[in-house]
């Protein structure tokens, strides 16, 4: 019986497995595209550049995304999605080395540019490749699981990075998500399995989505929100530390403030 058991928790343990890596996949992402909020200003002094300068970063990241979305999508929607989340993890952690190795803004833009573009098509494969991968009647919970590390990325990801940030150097928080990242991609190497590709859309579907003016409003208040969102959130460690007169330190505590914030509006 003792035995039996434990066989059953090894296959329900490996038949998670896929999804949690993708969970903790997603944590990593989110922390990485956010991390520059809480280390602005440290960024900043080691580049020998403005506050206002490094946050062209974020800028950068977030065009990047917004454009190559739709395209890079569309140009991978016939490749096994194990190969391609695999690809992507690659070009995350080959980004993050560079943020290490390099003290060129230039090299940065570029790493950061990478890390947009596997970005770009994580969140489009991840949540769907979760979801055919649980277990039979578990989809539900596949789906958790994932927005659940997206969810935390924010919550623990961005103080915890600015923290480590803030204690052992900007480059050192960096480094520490792509090793993150590399362990999740060695795991899903071993675990997750080949997945044909079940994409069936095209760029020509697009343009019939933008014939529905409802959607048309949706997409325009979006932008409008999360314009407006992150022209504020970027720039909230440099806000603190002048015009607040917060300690460096506090920085860290805030963003755990506002990551629990959004945990809680999220639940309700």
């Amino acid at each position: 019986m003792v035995i039996r058991n434990s066989e059953l928790i090894l296959t329900s343990l490996k038949a998670w497995t896929p999804s949690i890596c993708l969970s903790f996949a997603a944590f990593i992402f989110v922390t990485s595209e956010f991390i520059p909020v809480g280390l602005l200003s440290e960024m900043a002094r080691g580049l020998n550049r403005s506050e206002a300068q490094t946050g062209n970063l974020m800028t950068v990241y977030a065009w990047m995304v917004a454009l190559l979305s739709l395209p890079l999508t569309a140009y991978t929607a016939s490749l096994n999605r194990r190969s391609l989340m695999l690809y992507l993890l690659g070009i995350f952690v080959v980004a993050h080395v560079l943020v290490v190795v390099t003290s060129s803004f230039t090299m940065l833009v570029i790493s950061r540019v990478l890390v947009a573009s596997s970005h770009a098509i994580f969140w489009g494969i991840a949540t769907p490749l979760a979801i055919r991968l649980a277990p039979r009647r578990q989809k539900e919970t596949a789906l958790s699981v994932v927005a659940t590390g997206a969810t935390l990325g924010g919550v623990l990801g961005i103080p915890l990075g600015t923290l480590l940030g803030q204690i052992s150097g900007w480059r050192f928080a960096f480094g520490a998500i792509g090793i993150g990242a590399a362990v999740v991609m060695g795991i899903l190497v071993q675990f997750l399995p080949s997945t044909p590709s079940l994409a069936t859309g095209s760029l020509k579907s697009v343009f019939q989505l933008l014939q529905r003016k409802r959607l048309l409003q949706v997409y325009f208040i979006t932008v409008i929100l999360m314009t407006g969102h992150y022209m504020a959130f970027t720039f909230i460690s440099p806000y603190l530390l002048h015009v607040g007169q917060w300690p460096q330190r506090s920085i860290a505590l805030v963003l755990l403030v506002y990551g629990c914030a959004g945990l809680l509006g999220g639940f309700l």
